[in-house]
């Protein structure tokens, strides 16, 4: 009886110790926010620290790396905020890229796309990734999963209201 308790609890444990850090909502909302609530967010919540920031074509670039709770670097997830494309109008529409090395977390992310009521606009495939793109009324998502599992990503970009991108 002992042994059949210890193995449920060593899979239990195995099962908690690796959780994906943001859902597909959390990473939604955070491109609807300005960059300083996004990083207050992200650090707030205790998961995620600033790695470093870079100037890329008069954007200040965040780069965040996933934390566990004893604040130690996790080498799987990473999100980088601060990209921004500007409207005729002037309005900021920005894009939010979250990385992983964890296939299953892409996956899992797609299942939360598809619960949203997102469209599935174009799927392909070549001889390093699949590529998905997902589209509603307000958001442009493009899935890349690398074959090698090495990079895999999606990249958030709101879209113009009233234009057809």
């Amino acid at each position: 009886m002992k042994k059949y308790l210890i193995i449920t609890f060593l899979l239990f444990c195995c099962a908690v110790s690796r959780a994906q850090t943001m859902s597909f909502s959390d990473l939604a909302d955070l491109a609807n926010l300005t960059l300083p609530q996004a990083d207050n967010i992200l650090i707030q919540t205790g998961k995620f620290k600033i790695n470093n920031k870079e100037e890329v074509l008069g954007q200040i670039l965040t780069h965040y790396q996933s934390i566990d709770k004893n604040k130690s670097v996790i080498k799987g997830e990473s999100l980088v905020t601060g990209a921004y494309r500007t409207t005729g109008d002037g309005i900021m529409l920005k894009t939010i890229t979250y990385k992983t090395v964890y296939p299953a977390y892409i996956d899992n992310l797609v299942k939360q796309i598809r619960h949203f009521g997102y469209r599935l606009t174009f799927t392909g495939k070549d001889e390093t990734q699949n590529i998905l793109i997902f589209d509603n009324q307000l958001n442009h998502i493009t899935i890349s999963k690398r074959f090698d599992g090495v990079s895999n990503s999606m990249v958030i970009r709101q879209k113009e209201i009233g234009v057809d991108q």
